[in-house]
């Protein structure tokens, strides 16, 4: 008897969780939307700090005739209120929801006009903001979809917009905060249908994310699309904020929508705001081309109407050199509905009004570069205006586009597109680093449009308006279309002005007479003529796809020194990648020799030493495969999400290992050897080291572990 007595004590949990169970049928709340705003209300009124959880029944429709869930602010003591699916255990933690997961989450519905599905508010009461905020909550395993009328603006998710539709939070203090969506899934529709110019089943938005220390996760937040209200196209976004003081982390979630996610655009309510502290990683951006309805348009480059295809099957990109879309039955249906634009999309990821952002590790595909307002589906464009009430603060500034992998995209990145024009502050200290894109251009994922097509197509990078610290660096541009295409634009809008890096990329040159410098043939000493300071454009290599030749390629960039250590390859064959594959699906690393780093190899790329650094030109392909992998799959690698340098200065460089193994490191300056070199011998991934004495300047710290992975930060010794 005394050795059972000790066996429970041992056993025994420290406080209780309270549990509330939402079901059909036995449960403590019957399975509407009245009773689970009832199970919820039970946690908010708690007088304790442990965790309260509603589990829903997956499966279990959830609907009014209440039109959302509302997650006030507790009234009791402070406690994670958790809300979700009774099979949540069957989603493995880490891993995106996918459209086949449906069955094991908890389905919230609504059929209300303008309502989203669950609403997280800002303190207002009677017209008066009040002093209670919403906080910690986490919904996981949760679908939210309109069943008939919803065209809805707050997002399916909402959170930071009172159910008003209007009313957000005055301060930062009062923006809903500590609150976590994970492995959730938001659609329009409760099926992948065509989407028409008339729908019902309209989403703007699937996640809006207007609050404080907010994470959104392993989520799917798809089919975000709107009838011809906003610019006369219907723009919308997978997930969107616009008056959230931040930090948000926004990691391994599917996310479409005519812009992919924008931070600003809309009217801040809090006076100065600019969201700070972001990290968006792992991300997938796309669009569905059946659900987008792209048959609509010309077919030369998006669809192939002969292709089978079920309504709602997975599609998947077909081999080269159309890359038309393919599926697995069924037959398309040509249709005479007018939808206007509704394959029209602008961007991928945008950021309007942020500071302290990365975005890393996303794979961006397939964004169709209709147009609007002169945007062409842009991977990523930073942009240095807000929407409403002349936002003369809003200045995006110290941001790394860092290990994507962007294909079949409209364009590559923009920073400062006309920003400046509307005498907004320019933009400071943006990096745009070891990016892989490929197949990019126009024409290639969308409709025959207006001048985009006849001219060519995207741009590789373009800025303008630019105040200072820009670097666009060991970027690889594969653009394979005989047509066309721009290289990095500086030259619209006022000058590029301080401290300009344009070092070490792989560009393509189109057919059409633009140059990788701009849209026109101009000289190099031209166009430093525009540059107010500091710029450095060196070290690169040009793709001469149409067959300009070396005359031409000299013409255009004057003397040899201007810029110098340029390098033209006729081919891409002969840059000697180690699978080029037509740009689909291929091995982007530079052959250094005979069988190295790979057996196809049958000698070594004119580029494998060519860098500013004596390495190879372009992205780190392998590095950029490390980190976006797992955002194709869903199932990203979580130790290279964790593998950072802490910190980095003249006393210490402190870094997260990739894993237990050992890692080496270096400390290089400017130009010259290291400075400074160290190996670890693995163990504790939270791992430091000393320098020593270093003379002041301006250093690179970089940590290599496990195969090849590396992370590396600035440093500054004074």
């Amino acid at each position: 008897m005394i050795f059972v007595l000790l066996f429970a004590l041992a056993f025994q949990l420290p406080a209780a969780v309270t549990v509330r169970t939402v079901r059909s049928s036995g449960g403590d709340y019957p399975a509407t939307l009245a009773g689970l705003q009832g199970a919820v209300d039970y946690c908010r009124t708690l007088n304790a700090t442990d965790p309260c959880v509603v589990e829903v029944e997956a499966g279990a429709v959830i609907t009014g005739p209440a039109c959302n869930l509302v997650l006030n602010a507790q009234t009791a003591a402070t406690k994670l209120i958790v809300i979700r699916s009774s099979r949540l255990s069957e989603l493995p933690d880490g891993v995106r929801v996918t459209q086949a997961d449906a069955p094991k989450l908890a389905k919230i519905v609504t059929s209300c006009a303008q309502s989203p599905g669950v609403v997280i508010v800002p303190p207002e009461v009677t017209g008066v903001l009040g002093t209670n905020v919403a906080s910690h909550y986490m919904l996981q395993g949760l679908e939210l979809h309109y069943a008939a009328e919803g065209r809805n603006a707050g997002g399916a998710i909402n959170i930071g917009l009172n159910t008003d539709g209007s009313t957000k939070a005055r301060a930062h203090w009062q923006a809903p905060h500590t609150i976590t969506v994970d492995r959730c899934w938001t659609h329009g529709n409760e099926t992948e249908t065509w989407i028409t110019a008339n729908s019902t089943h309209a989403n703007q938005m699937g996640v809006r994310a207007d609050g404080r220390n907010l994470t959104i996760k392993n989520s799917r937040l798809s089919d975000n699309n709107m009838d011809s209200v906003d610019h006369g196209q219907g723009e919308s976004k997978g997930l969107g904020t616009s008056n959230g003081p931040g930090p948000l982390y926004v990691y391994n979630n599917y996310i479409d929508g005519a812009i992919g996610s924008l931070m600003g655009g809309e009217w801040t309510w809090i006076p100065g705001l600019v969201l700070t502290g972001s990290w968006w990683w792992g991300n997938e951006y796309s669009r569905n081309p059946y659900a987008w309805h792209w048959l609509d348009w010309d077919t030369t480059d998006s669809l192939n109407a002969a292709e089978p295809c079920i309504t709602g099957s997975f599609f998947e990109q077909k081999a080269a050199p159309l890359n038309k879309w393919k599926c697995v039955g069924g037959s398309w249906q040509p249709t005479t509905e007018n939808r206007i634009n509704r394959g029209w999309t602008k961007n991928a990821w945008e950021c309007k009004n942020c500071r302290l952002a990365v975005a890393e590790g996303n794979y961006i595909h397939d964004i169709p570069s209709v147009g609007d307002q002169s945007q062409f589906g842009f991977a990523f464009l930073v942009n240095n205006v807000d929407a409403q009430d002349g936002a003369y603060f809003a200045r995006p500034e110290n941001i790394s586009i860092r290990f994507n992998r962007a294909v079949r995209t409209g364009q590559g990145p923009t920073v400062a597109w006309l920003g400046d024009t509307k005498s907004y502050k320019r933009n400071n200290n943006v990096t745009v680093e070891n990016n892989l894109i490929v197949a990019f251009g126009g024409a290639r994922v969308s409709p025959t449009q207006g001048g985009i097509y006849t001219s060519g197509g995207g741009w590789q990078a373009q800025v303008s308006g630019f105040d200072q610290n820009l670097r666009i660096a060991r970027n690889t541009f594969l653009y394979d279309r005989t047509f066309g295409g721009g290289g990095i634009r500086l030259a619209e809008g006022p000058p590029v002005a301080t401290n300009v890096y344009l070092q070490d990329n792989i560009l393509s040159w189109g057919v059409i007479g633009q140059s990788p410098l701009d849209n026109i043939n101009e000289s190099c000493a031209a166009f430093r003529t525009v540059m107010l300071g500091a710029v450095y454009w060196n070290y690169f290599g040009l793709i001469d796809t149409n067959g300009r030749g070396q005359a031409a390629f000299n013409t255009v960039y004057g003397n040899s020194a201007c810029p110098p250590n340029k390098s033209r390859v006729a081919t891409f064959a002969d840059v000697k990648f180690v699978n080029y594959n037509n740009t689909e699906t291929g091995d982007y690393r530079l052959c250094t020799g005979p069988g190295v780093p790979h057996a196809s190899c049958t000698g070594a790329s004119p580029w494998a030493t060519a860098s500013s650094t004596g390495g190879p030109l372009g992205a780190d392909a392998q590095q950029v495969m490390y980190a976006s992998g797992g955002a194709e799959t869903g199932t990203p690698d979580y130790k290279f999400l964790e593998f950072q340098i802490r910190r980095a200065d003249k006393n210490e460089v402190r870094y997260t290992a990739y894993d237990d193994q050992a890692c080496s490191g270096t400390i290089t300056g400017i130009s010259g050897p290291p400075a400074y070199s160290w190996n670890d011998s693995g163990g504790n991934r939270e791992r430091s080291i000393t320098p020593g004495t270093l003379q002041p300047g301006s250093y690179t710290a970089k940590v290599t572990c496990a195969g090849g992975r590396w992370r590396e930060e600035q440093l500054r010794v004074y």
